[in-house]
C-alpha cells in the first residue's frame, strides 16, 4: 500500500516469479474467507489514497470498502447535483460529511443540500465551507432530516439566524457549534435561541459582524467550552447574561481580539469550575480583572495572557494568580511586564507549573531566570523570546530545573550562538532551538492536545571539510565534495539561485520532489545519497539533513517539468521577500506591487495551476537582482466568451508599454467550442475568431520577452486574464486590489470606468458600450503611472456625479438560467411599473448558472420608486443593503425567483440605512 509503480524489470521479475506458484493460486483471492468486517477494519487503519486504490482492487473490496466508509469530503460546487445519488448509494454509511466549495465557483442548492440529508440521515458531523448558495430553507430542510447532528462547523456562509435556529431545534443532541463569517449575521438578524433541552457542549463564534445574537447559546448551563475570536461590538454584557448567577459549567474560555474589558472578567471570574483562560489581544483587560478571575476560579490550570501593547496587566494580576491558583500548569505571557518579585511568587507557589513562556519583556533579565531555575521544580517546557536575558539566565536554567526536556530562545540579541554548545555538553537530552538554528522543528503540544510552546528540534550534523580535492571528509563526504564542485561550476543559474536559499527552503522544496516522484540525474533521493556515500549516516528527517546536501541534490534536476517546479517555488519566494521589504527600499512600483500583495484576497486570486503542461511560468525568481529590482512595466487586458463545457476562453488579447504604445493586439481562437460569444460586452463577433489563427501559447510566447526581463505586470482583475492566458509571474500590480473607494464596503472592487474617471478625470469607455481591451489596457496603466508620477491615498474618494449614478441603479442577482436575458426588460417593466430604465446584463460564471443584471434609472428617486413598486419580502443582505425576494412572471406560464437589491448606500445615506 502507497509504494511507487513498480519499474518495468519489477513487473518482468514478477511475471516470472508467477512461474513458482501453482496454476490454482495465479488468480486466487487470498482474502475470499476474510469477513467483511474484518476487512472493513482493516481499511480503517489505511491512508486516504491508499483506501482509494484498495476500492478499485475488485468489487468486493469496492462494496466493502463504500459500506464503511464514516468520513466522506465533497468539492460542493452546483455541478455535483445529478451525482448525489450515486455518491450516496455507494457510501450509504456515513456519518461525518465536508462540503467544501472554493470562492470562484456556484456551490450546491438547497435542493442538493436537502438530497444529501435525506440520503445521510444519520449525519452526526458537518461542516460547510464556502456553501454560499444555501439559505435558511435549506438549514431547515436539513435540520428535520438530519435530527442526530452533534457536531455542526459552518464559515464563508449566506445563511443566518434563522436557519441555525432550525438546526437548533431539531437537532437535540447537537453538542459543538463553530459559526465563521457567516454573511446571515448581520446588524439586523434575530437572536439565535437556544431550546431547554439542548445539550450544546462547545461555541466557537469568529469573525462575526453580530455575533451577539448568540447570547442565549453563551448563557446555556450545558456549555463547557466558549470560544469567541475577532467578533465586533461591546461583548461584556453577554458574558454578565452568561454568568450573572453563577450556574454555569464553562471548564474553557477563548477570548482574542474582543472588545471586552474588566467588567467582563468580572462575569468570567463566577466560572467556578473555569480550567482553561485565553485573553489575547484584549486592551481593555487590566489587572483588576485578572485578580477578580482568579480570585474565584482556583482550579485554573492553564492561562495565556496577549498584553498586546497597551501591557496593563502586570505583577498585581500575576501576584494574584500566585496567591491563589495553586494548580497552575501551563502560563503564557506576551507583551506582560512580569518582574522578579511575581516570577519568584509564582515559581515557589506554582509546585505543578510545567510549562512556561515568556515573550516580549524588557522586564525579565539574569535574575528572574535564575528565580525560575531555582523554585520551579516541575518545569518540563520553557520559550523565552525577546527578553533581555544573556547567556548566563540560560546557564543558569540549564543548571536548575531538573526536568527541563525542552527550550527555546528567540530574538534575545544578548544571548550567543556559545551557550548552544555549552547545552549540548551539560544537558544533552535537552531539545534546544535558537536563532541561527538552520532545522525547522515541531511543536510542543500539550497533553490535552491543545496547542502549547513551540520548540525545535536540533541535532549536529557532520561538518563538509572545504578545500583541494585531495582533502580527507569526515563520513565518506569526499565523494558529495567532488559531485557539488561539478555540480556548481556548470553555469546552471538554478545552481546559483538554490545556494541563496535557507535551510527551510530547501527542505520544503527536496519534499515536494519526493512527493511528485521527481528523478534527478541521480535518479531519487535516496539513489542520490547512495551516489554520494552518505545513504547511512543522513538521518531520515530531512529538517536534520545540511543545507549543502539538500543543495546539491536539487541541482541536478534539468528536465524542463523539473525546473518549472523550481521556477515556481523561487517565485513564490520571490513575493513573500516582496511582502516584507522595509518601507525604505520602496519605489512607487514596489509599493504598488506590495499594496497588491497585501490584499486579503491576493493569496487566493493568484493561486494558478502553473504546473500544468500549458502554462508559462516566468523565471524571474531565479535570476539575478538587477532583474528582479527592474520597473519596466506592461499592462494587460483580455476578452473571454463562455465555451460548452462551462469554462471561460480567451479570444482577444491587448497589451500597452509604459509609454502606451500598443505592443500587442490580437485575436485567439479558443481550442473550444464557443456557445455565447457576449458580443454586448467583448464587442467580438464569430466573424472575428473565424479568421484567428493563434493560440494561447502564441500569445504566451509573444509576452515571454518581456515577462523574462523582469518587467511587471499590470492590469485590472489582472488574475482573470492571467487564468485565461495560462502565465504565472511574481511582479503584478492589480488595481481591482490597490485602489477602492471611500463609500465601498471592502470586499466590493471598483470598475475600472469609475476608477479611471475618478483618478484620471475621465471614462474609458460609454455606458452601454462594448469593451476594447487595448483601451481598457491602457485605462490600467494610465491608473498606475498617475500613482507613480505622485503617489496618493490608495482610498479614493467618488465624486458627487459617481454618487448620483450609483444611488440611481439597482442590481438583480440569482436570475436563473431559464429566465432569458433578451426578455428580462420586458419582465422588468412589470415589476417595477415603469419602462423608463436601461438593463445592462452581467453573464453567469459557469454554463447554465445564475445571471446577475444593473438596472439605470435616469434618477435616484426614479430607482427609490422601483424598488418600492416590488412585490416581496423585503430584508437586508450580508452587508445590510436593503433587497427585496421577487418572484417573476414569465409568459411561459412558469415563475422564477430572484433578489432585487439597491445598490451601496452612502455615508449621507446612513440613517435612513438602519431606519
Amino acid at each position: 500500500m502507497g509504494q511507487a509503480p513498480s519499474s518495468p524489470a519489477d513487473s518482468t521479475t514478477r511475471d516470472s516469479a508467477l512461474w513458482l506458484w501453482p496454476p490454482e493460486f495465479v488468480d486466487c483471492d487470498f482474502t475470499a474467507d476474510l469477513p467483511d468486517d474484518c476487512l472493513a477494519h482493516i481499511f480503517q487503519f489505511l491512508t486516504a489514497g491508499d483506501r482509494k486504490r484498495c476500492s478499485l482492487v475488485s468489487k468486493r473490496w469496492l462494496l466493502v470498502d463504500g459500506q464503511n466508509r464514516h468520513r466522506l469530503s465533497l468539492a460542493a460546487k452546483a455541478e455535483i447535483l445529478p451525482f448525489l445519488p450515486s455518491i450516496f448509494s455507494r457510501f450509504d454509511s456515513v456519518t461525518k460529511l465536508a462540503l467544501r466549495c472554493d470562492r470562484n465557483s456556484f456551490s450546491l442548492s438547497d435542493e442538493a443540500f436537502a438530497m444529501v440529508s435525506v440520503r445521510c440521515s444519520n449525519l452526526t458531523r458537518v461542516k460547510l465551507r464556502g456553501c454560499r448558495e444555501i439559505t435558511d430553507l435549506g438549514m431547515e430542510s436539513f435540520a428535520r432530516n438530519c435530527k442526530s447532528l452533534k457536531k455542526l462547523s459552518c464559515g464563508s456562509c449566506d445563511f443566518g439566524a434563522r436557519g441555525l435556529n432550525a438546526v437548533l431545534e431539531h437537532c437535540k443532541v447537537l453538542e459543538e457549534l463553530s459559526v465563521k463569517r457567516i454573511r446571515g449575521i448581520h446588524e439586523t438578524a434575530e437572536p439565535v435561541k437556544l431550546h431547554s433541552s439542548s445539550s450544546l457542549r462547545s461555541i466557537c463564534l469568529k469573525e462575526l459582524v453580530n455575533g451577539q445574537v448568540f447570547e442565549s447559546l453563551v448563557a446555556s448551563t450545558t456549555l463547557k467550552k466558549l470560544r469567541i475570536i475577532r467578533c465586533l461590538g461591546n461583548w461584556d454584557k453577554v458574558l454578565q447574561v452568561n454568568n450573572g448567577d453563577g450556574n454555569t459549567s464553562l471548564t474553557e474560555i477563548h477570548l482574542e481580539r474582543l472588545q471586552v474589558s474588566d467588567f467582563g472578567l468580572s462575569a468570567i471570574s463566577k466560572c467556578r469550575k473555569l480550567e482553561t483562560l485565553h485573553i489575547v489581544k484584549t486592551p481593555e483587560c487590566s489587572n483588576s480583572g485578572l485578580v477578580c478571575v482568579v480570585e474565584r476560579c482556583r482550579l485554573l490550570r492553564k492561562l495565556h495572557i496577549d498584553g498586546w501593547r497597551t501591557k496593563r496587566i502586570g505583577d498585581e494580576g500575576l501576584m494574584a494568580l500566585a496567591k491563589h491558583c495553586l494548580l497552575l500548569q501551563e502560563l503564557v505571557l506576551i507583551g506582560v511586564d512580569a518582574t522578579h518579585a511575581s516570577l519568584s511568587a509564582i515559581a515557589s507557589n506554582c509546585k505543578k507549573l510545567e510549562r512556561l513562556a515568556l515573550c516580549g519583556s524588557g522586564a525579565i533579565g539574569d535574575v528572574e531566570m535564575a528565580c525560575i531555575a531555582e523554585k520551579c521544580v516541575a518545569l518540563r517546557k520553557f520559550c523565552i523570546k525577546g527578553c533581555p536575558i544573556t547567556d548566563v539566565g540560560i546557564k543558569a536554567l540549564a543548571l536548575g530545573c531538573p526536568n527541563l526536556v525542552k527550550l527555546k530562545v528567540k530574538k534575545c540579541i544578548v544571548v550567543t550562538g556559545d551557550v548552544r554548545d555549552w547545552l549540548r555538553e551539560r544537558r544533552r537530552t535537552l531539545v534546544v532551538s535558537m536563532d541561527g538554528d538552520e532545522t525547522k522543528g515541531t511543536v510542543m503540544v500539550s497533553e490535552d492536545g491543545g496547542r502549547g510552546l513551540e520548540t525545535v528540534v536540533e541535532e549536529v550534523l557532520t561538518p563538509v571539510a572545504d578545500g583541494g580535492g585531495d582533502a580527507e571528509v569526515e563520513g565518506g563526504g569526499g565523494r558529495l565534495a567532488m559531485l557539488k564542485t561539478k555540480l556548481l561550476a556548470s553555469k546552471n543559474f538554478v545552481a546559483f539561485t538554490l545556494r541563496r536559499w535557507l535551510q527551510s527552503e530547501a527542505t520544503k522544496l527536496v519534499k515536494l520532489v519526493q512527493l511528485r516522484g521527481l528523478r534527478g540525474e541521480h535518479g531519487g533521493w535516496i539513489d542520490f545519497l547512495a551516489v554520494c556515500n552518505q545513504k547511512a549516516s543522513t538521518p531520515s528527517n530531512l529538517s536534520m539533513v545540511s543545507r549543502d546536501l539538500l543543495v546539491a541534490f536539487l541541482t541536478t534536476f534539468k528536465k524542463k517539468e523539473d525546473l518549472k517546479a523550481l521556477q515556481c517555488r523561487a517565485n513564490s519566494l520571490l513575493v513573500e521577500k516582496l511582502k516584507q521589504e522595509t518601507p525604505e527600499n520602496y519605489t512607487p512600483e514596489k509599493m504598488l506591487i506590495r499594496l497588491t500583495m497585501k490584499h486579503p484576497e491576493f493569496s487566493s486570486d493568484y493561486s494558478f495551476p502553473s504546473l500544468s503542461n500549458d502554462w508559462f511560468v516566468s523565471d524571474i525568481g531565479m535570476k539575478s537582482s538587477t532583474v528582479m529590482k527592474s520597473t519596466d512595466m506592461i499592462a494587460v487586458d483580455c476578452e473571454m466568451v463562455l465555451c460548452d463545457d462551462g469554462t471561460e476562453g480567451l479570444v482577444r488579447v491587448g497589451a500597452v508599454d509604459r509609454h502606451l504604445k500598443v505592443i500587442l493586439d490580437k485575436y485567439v481562437k479558443p481550442g473550444k467550442p464557443i456557445v455565447d460569444y457576449r458580443t454586448a460586452i467583448t464587442g467580438v463577433t464569430s466573424l472575428d475568431i473565424e479568421n484567428a489563427t493563434l493560440s494561447v501559447a502564441d500569445i504566451q510566447r509573444e509576452l515571454q520577452q518581456y515577462l523574462s526581463d523582469g518587467s511587471i505586470l499590470v492590469g485590472h482583475s489582472l488574475n482573470k486574464d492571467m487564468r485565461v492566458l495560462k502565465i504565472d509571474h511574481p511582479k503584478v500590480i492589480d488595481t481591482a486590489l490597490v485602489f477602492k473607494f471611500s463609500n465601498a464596503r471592502n470586499s466590493r472592487k471598483p470598475s475600472l470606468n469609475d476608477l479611471h474617471k475618478a483618478i484620471c478625470g475621465k471614462e474609458v469607455r460609454k455606458e452601454g458600450v462594448s469593451h476594447d481591451c487595448v483601451h481598457d489596457a491602457a485605462a490600467s496603466m494610465n491608473i498606475a503611472l498617475a500613482f507613480i508620477k505622485k503617489p496618493f491615498d490608495t482610498t479614493v474618494t467618488p465624486s458627487k456625479e459617481m454618487l448620483e449614478a450609483e444611488k440611481s441603479r439597482l442590481f438583480i442577482h440569482r436570475i436563473p438560467s431559464y429566465v432569458p436575458s433578451e426578455k428580462l426588460n420586458i419582465v422588468l417593466a412589470g415589476e417595477f411599473h415603469s419602462t423608463k430604465f436601461k438593463l445592462d446584463v452581467k453573464p453567469g460564471k459557469t454554463q447554465g448558472g445564475n445571471y446577475c443584471a444593473v438596472v439605470v434609472f435616469d434618477s435616484t428617486k426614479e430607482a427609490d420608486q422601483a424598488f418600492e413598486n416590488v412585490n416581496g419580502y423585503k430584508e437586508r443582505d450580508s452587508f445590510g443593503l436593503p433587497q427585496k425576494l421577487s418572484t417573476l412572471k414569465l409568459s411561459s406560464g412558469l415563475s422564477a425567483s430572484c433578489y432585487v437589491r439597491k445598490m451601496f448606500v452612502f455615508p449621507m445615506d446612513l440613517n435612513r440605512r438602519f431606519n
